[in-house]
């Protein structure tokens, strides 16, 4: 290639953005078949899948700390207003952690969380419980919508639709 035709060939991709693939640079002596299409590098899967496990098992952290920690925070939580604040208890309907396996009442107090309506209490360790408690379901519910998405985008992309 003579460097006046070299030049030429920079200065059209210095143009195009990273992303696009100019076919004077993908064909090649080595490759004169290589036109334009995705790269058959197995270095480009490799770094891809490397990269979709860790998404992966970070994702699979999250959701676990956060059921962990909801489970554990909600239990607690419903303990501190049965021990320290029988009104707000009974006002929620006395909620006990069998409740929280049969989903009895376990909607009243979500609400009341989801409203912060602990900050008017006087009790810091009990606002600090509800506090995480709410952080750590807001987190559960994400990762379970965001497992949805990935779910549906992943049967779309490979079925061609739903």
């Amino acid at each position: 290639m003579a460097p006046r035709a070299r030049e030429r060939v920079c200065a059209r991709v210095a143009r195009r953005p990273l992303w696009e693939s100019p076919d004077e640079l993908r064909s090649t002596r080595v490759r004169p078949k290589a036109a334009s299409g995705p790269s058959t590098s197995p270095l480009d899967a490799a770094v891809l899948s490397a990269i979709a496990i860790a998404l992966l098992i970070l994702y699979a952290l999250v959701f676990v700390v956060s059921l962990i920690g909801t489970l554990v925070l909600s239990i607690a939580l419903r303990h501190r207003l049965r021990m320290h604040h029988a009104d707000v208890w009974a006002q929620l309907g006395s909620p006990t952690s069998l409740d929280l396996a049969l989903h009895r009442n376990s909607g009243r107090l979500w609400s009341w969380v989801w409203a912060r309506r602990y900050d008017d209490l006087a009790d810091s360790a009990t606002v600090r419980i509800a506090s995480l408690y709410r952080i750590c379901a807001t987190a559960l519910i994400g990762s379970v919508v965001i497992a949805t998405a990935a779910v549906l985008v992943s049967k779309f992309f490979r079925v061609g639709g739903i």
